[in-house]
């Protein structure tokens, strides 16, 4: 960062504040990652550099998503928005309305999450590009999950997964399967549950998502425990998690087989 200064390169000095910024926020140490990425804000303001702006917009959105104060993070993901909106950086635009939608979900505010799921939605098929289009069907299917609409919850779903499978994107088809299997635990649909979530856990495990491993672990406990079948029971033991941990993995899930 150092030379960065020195040899007035704004990119790099940016890049290296905001790589000490996320080196702070592991370390738990918030204040001095805050005060590292509103350096690298205030230099993208002064070069008047959209990305860098931006950049440094989501580095503070997940400091503070990271400490469950999901209120700060969504003014730092809305004014990431706007910065891509009045840059005309649709790409980047369709990425700000996912993490806007998804930071309302975490808020329980079902109607702007699915306000902004449907924004993201027809910017994604203006875009024609069908793995953005998923994603924010998975966002919108999140929203009716949380309202508590599953007939709109499965559509959007099940429309999101047939995307994905026709696309390839796995990551979008375990997220699709994911809510889904949501939908049909409310629903009290044990078979439908166990048929979706157990191919999308062995996906999470794979890519490590432990957030999306977890969900489907409680669905799947949830479904065992309804028809009975102990011979394959989950067990869950929740750990005195802080809220930043959970936000990263918010339980620890140990599986056990009952002989």
């Amino acid at each position: 960062m150092i030379v960065a200064k020195q040899i007035k390169n704004s990119r790099l000095e940016t890049e290296a504040l905001i790589q000490l910024s996320q080196a702070y926020t592991k370390q738990k140490n918030y204040q001095k990652a805050i005060d590292s990425a509103q350096q690298a804000l205030t230099i993208g303001q002064q070069t008047q550099n959209p990305l860098i702006e931006a950049q440094a917009l989501d580095t503070l959105k997940q400091i503070y998503d990271a400490q469950g104060n999901y209120q700060q993070a969504l003014k730092f993901a809305q004014q990431r928005l706007i910065v891509y909106q009045q840059a005309h950086l649709p790409d980047f635009e369709h990425n700000a309305l996912i993490a806007v939608g998804l930071i309302y979900i975490r808020l329980g505010d079902s109607q702007k999450a699915i306000e902004t799921a449907n924004q993201a939605l027809s910017l994604a098929r203006q875009l024609r590009n069908p793995i953005r289009e998923a994603l924010a069907l998975n966002v919108l299917s999140n929203g009716y999950n949380l309202r508590g609409e599953w007939e709109q919850a499965i559509n959007a779903a099940q429309t999101s997964l047939a995307i994905s499978r026709k696309s390839k994107d796995f990551s979008g088809e375990a997220s699709a399967a994911s809510n889904l299997s949501t939908t049909y635990t409310a629903l009290g649909e044990t078979n439908k549950v166990i048929e979706f979530a157990e191919p999308a856990l062995a996906f999470a495990r794979k890519t490590k998502d432990h957030n999306l491993e977890v969900n489907l672990l409680v669905d799947l406990g949830t479904a065992y425990s309804k028809i009975g079948n102990y011979q394959s029971r989950l067990i869950y033991k929740y750990s005195n998690l802080t809220q930043p941990e959970i936000s990263i993995g918010w339980v620890r899930c140990v599986v056990r087989h009952i002989l």
